[in-house]
């Protein structure tokens, strides 16, 4: 090694990344490029040396369940990924991708620009990432192309899709992982994804597996119907020859805790007799964070989200919601509203928020989503020894998420 270093490390404590015990170390740089990692320290000449003593060195972590997306086009937006080590970005989890854009997604997506603040110029994968490089990225990223944003951006009524539809999506699909998509992504408990039949969402996966993708899914159901969405989701896999990744697998309400040990069975059989296999995220959180929408019937979504709103002032709403919520458990005395835009009601739990005003607690949803359907929410709904279980299950190789 006769050239010299550009930086030279000397005293960290060096995770590899290899599995291998922590090992104090030594590291050299030259350009852009690692020309040496050695146990001890090396006696080489470098422009700059630091010491690295009590401080712990690794490679850059990557964050596999990401949804950064258009904020990389404001200021610092991802510096804290930056300032947890994390030098890679995965995002179009859960069936939502900021590409492709089709037709029906434009409007939308040029009144969200109006409302952020950002020029939106794209429609394709390759176009956004385009617009990317000339913004300037903290690290590197990729890109799971979503269901939702396909449905979205082709089917017009959410409940019946058409031959020419499906074959739009299928196409949009195609060109996705021509523009470098890693896979496809469902989020099969929000609108529109949850209108999808198995069969729309195996013909797109099929495509992706062609290509070498992966099929990453926030399924149906995570509580009541946790066991039938994993069933789902393989069945998926089988059919499309893909590998499957269970996006942040919990099991959630009190009634439901408990489940996970056989759920982590079932895909441990499934991995044994099967060459495509299933993964895990692991959901580190006790609390889920969704939008407040999530916990009204489906049915109301089913036009559009920008009509429901007026879908809630129709005669009857607050009983069918009275009755869903009942039917579901929900515990609205763990769930926080979490938006800053109602200075009343920021902080509160739904069941507070619902006393505070004097309302019952599906009037309290009912009146909240007619002034804003992209309220979010923090429920505690998890339990911690589920959480642990699904945590120390390295056969299924669990991936932990960083926080959003």
């Amino acid at each position: 090694m006769s050239k010299k270093l550009d930086y030279l490390i000397l005293n960290a404590t060096i995770v590899d990344g290899s599995g291998t015990k922590p090992y104090s170390g030594s590291v050299g740089l030259r350009g852009n490029r690692i020309s040496v990692v050695t146990k001890g320290n090396l006696n080489l000449e470098a422009d700059e040396v630091i010491d690295a003593r009590g401080q712990y060195l690794t490679p850059g972590f990557i964050d596999t369940h990401a949804s950064t997306g258009i904020g990389f086009f404001f200021p610092h937006a991802a510096d804290h990924k930056l300032y947890q080590g994390i030098t890679t970005e995965i995002f179009g989890n859960c069936g939502t991708s900021p590409a492709p854009i089709g037709p029906l997604l434009e409007s939308k997506m040029e009144e969200l620009a109006d409302n952020l603040g950002f020029s939106y110029d794209w429609r394709s994968l390759d176009e956004y990432f385009g617009r990317l490089e000339n913004e300037g990225l903290q690290f590197n990223i990729a890109n799971l192309t979503g269901h939702s944003t396909l449905r979205s951006g082709d089917v017009k009524d959410w409940n019946n899709i058409t031959a020419d539809e499906q074959q739009n999506m299928e196409d949009a699909m195609v060109k996705s992982m021509d523009d470098g998509a890693l896979g496809l992504s469902t989020g099969l408990i929000y609108a529109p994804g949850c209108f999808a039949g198995t069969s729309e969402i195996v013909a797109l996966a099929k495509i992706a597996s062609a290509y070498g993708g992966i099929y990453a899914s926030h399924m149906r159901d995570e509580r009541d119907k946790l066991e039938e969405a994993i069933e789902e989701t393989l069945l998926i896999g089988e059919q499309a020859n893909i590998n499957v990744l269970v996006s942040h697998l919990k099991s959630a309400e009190k009634r439901n805790f408990g489940k996970i040990k056989s759920v982590l069975a079932r895909l441990d059989e499934y991995n044994s007799s099967h060459k495509v296999k299933a993964k895990i995220h692991v959901y580190p959180y006790t609390a889920v964070s969704t939008k407040l929408r999530a916990f009204i019937p489906k049915l109301f979504l089913a036009n559009g989200i920008e009509k429901v709103p007026a879908r809630l002032a129709e005669p009857g709403v607050e009983e069918e919601i009275t009755a869903y919520i009942e039917k579901k458990g929900y515990d609205f005395t763990q769930m926080l509203f979490i938006s800053n835009d109602h200075n009343d009601w920021e902080g509160k739990t739904i069941a507070a928020i619902a006393e505070y005003e004097a309302w019952s607690v599906s009037r309290a949803l009912m009146e909240i989503l007619k002034v804003d359907t992209e309220v979010w929410i923090v429920y505690f709904c998890i339990d911690e020894t589920d959480l642990d279980m699904v945590a120390k299950c390295h056969d299924l190789y669990g991936l932990v998420e960083s926080s959003y």
